[in-house]
């Protein structure tokens, strides 16, 4: 695997900058698999949204990852097929209830999803963001004191992205000053997600429906750490005509 941004000697590939350069790239210009990953999350809000809660309660219920689950599976009271407990661990990802909620997480995942599957591909992209969001489910399940929830939303994946773009930005052939960038975007994320968690609730709880919903920061963190993490695998650059050049 050549690491991007190398003289491409042995492999036949000529230099590429990091971040990848694409010329001159149209006004919309959303990499594949983030423009999927987007409009599937724009579907399942429409459908939960649009159709009667007797169709669509049972779906968020089955989708959501209740954190409660996990303790119940370790102390021999989980009494559901293992299966389902697995399958929420991602699903949840990809399921929203309020708009702003919806919005945050489009926005987000538009600007770190798209930078990260240009520098790793749609495979990788993806991989992140699924991985991310069980991460961060785990995270909330184990350092949230609430009995009992219902995990729900992309939070864990975006901040996944997040923290694998950050990474990325690390690498030795990036510029120095982008590596600085990258250090100071992981500080300032873990800060503000310490911050979520500390007066997320009176500053933030309204927009996203107060009372019984709450800013999953825990999950936030996991989610972020994860990408972090898989940020350092050595990922395949991908073969893309605008980004590497094939001699």
């Amino acid at each position: 695997m050549a690491p991007l941004g190398d003289d491409g000697g042995h492999d036949g590939r000529a230099a590429a900058p990091w971040p990848p350069q694409t010329g001159n790239p149209p006004i919309f210009n959303i990499p594949p698999a983030t423009l999927v990953l987007i409009g599937t999350l724009v579907v399942v809000f429409a459908f939960l949204n649009l159709f009667p809660d007797r169709l669509t309660w049972p779906v968020v219920v089955r989708l959501s990852f209740l954190y409660g689950d996990l303790e119940a599976l370790f102390s021999g009271g989980f009494n559901r097929p293992v299966i389902w407990l697995l399958v929420s661990l991602f699903s949840h990802g990809l399921v929203h209830l309020l708009a702003m909620h919806l919005v945050v997480n489009l926005g987000f995942l538009l600007a770190f999803g798209s930078a990260v599957e240009r520098a790793i591909g749609p495979r990788g992209m993806l991989t992140v963001f699924f991985m991310s969001v069980a991460a961060g489910a785990i995270a909330q399940a184990l350092f949230d004191s609430s009995p009992s929830g219902a995990l729900m939303g992309a939070s864990g994946g975006v901040s996944g992205c997040m923290g694998c773009f950050a990474r990325l930005m690390l690498r030795p052939e990036t510029p120095p000053r982008l590596r600085r960038m990258g250090l100071n975007l992981i500080g300032i994320l873990i800060l503000v997600n310490l911050a979520i968690g500390v007066f997320g609730e009176a500053v933030f709880g309204g927009a996203f429906g107060g009372g019984e919903v709450r800013i999953a920061w825990q999950a936030h963190i996991g989610g972020f750490l994860a990408g972090l993490l898989l940020g350092s695998l050595p990922w395949p650059r991908p073969r893309r005509r605008g980004l590497w050049r094939e001699e």
